[in-house]
């Protein structure tokens, strides 16, 4: 992996580990809002990658084919099998909680091309407000310093672990969150599956949800089991996701 740093300098060093492996096409995941089409960042950090041509500055540097996508859309399709026919919903747990959803056919998309914020769906009553403004959102309970604040707010200081193990209320209002969500998204999306990826999911998962499928009597609604899985890839999810992109790329196809 390579440390993000300066912009310009960020991306001479992709550059330059990118072309000594002779590529013929490139495939990119990248967090924060973006265009798609144009490779446009609006806002990411370091402060200096907002509102960047991100895809554009790259696509002249390395002098090849390029496609991005959000750095959860790219998750998503380093996790999806062959030929995967039924949706399928993945999370990524970490700095922020994002998602991605397949549809069985392509990748999900909102109103004017937006991707849907999934980690911006309120889950924690009386939660901390968030900068998108609703208060208590899935983003503020799983990502990775939602839960250090948790586990030192239940005199756990930064022992996630010790936290999440206790079974104190703080804990068991945690787990009444995500099932809360595992159910909201189940009943919205209706995926086949829900992936978890990320370093939090990888450090926490199983502490966090009981992966394999969910019991009948928990969401009674749905006529076949739904299952929750980690990502088989863990956090390396986005590097096969952006490597299966750059294979369409080249081959002139879009996924």
């Amino acid at each position: 992996m390579l440390p993000t740093e300066g912009y310009a300098a960020t991306l001479d060093r992709v550059a330059e580990w990118v072309l000594a492996r002779r590529p013929v096409a490139v495939g990119v995941g990248c967090r924060g809002p973006l265009d798609e089409e144009t490779g446009f960042v609006e806002c990411v950090t370091p402060t200096d990658w907002h509102e960047r041509p991100l895809g554009g500055d790259l696509s002249r540097l390395l002098g090849l084919p390029l496609r991005i996508v959000n750095d959860a859309d790219a998750a998503l399709l380093g996790e999806l099998g062959e030929g995967e026919s039924e949706p399928v919903l993945l999370l990524t747990l970490g700095t922020g909680v994002g998602g991605a959803l397949w549809t069985g056919e392509g990748r999900y998309r909102g109103a004017f091309g937006e991707h849907p914020e999934i980690g911006h769906v309120p889950v924690l009553e009386d939660g901390p407000p968030c900068a998108c403004g609703l208060r208590g959102c899935l983003e503020h309970a799983l990502c990775r310093g939602g839960l250090l604040h948790q586990a030192d707010q239940a005199g756990f200081g930064a022992d996630v672990e010790g936290f999440l193990r206790s079974g104190c209320e703080g804990a068991l209002r945690l787990r009444r969150a995500v099932e809360r969500a595992v159910a909201l998204f189940a009943h919205a999306y209706r995926p086949s599956r829900i992936v978890f990826g990320g370093g939090v999911a990888d450090e926490f998962g199983d502490l966090l949800l009981p992966f394999g499928e969910v019991p009948r009597d928990r969401l009674p609604f749905l006529q076949r089991p739904l299952v929750l899985e980690r990502a088989r890839h863990g956090n390396w999810a986005g590097a096969y996701g952006a490597a299966r992109l750059a294979i369409a790329v080249a081959e002139g196809r879009r996924l």
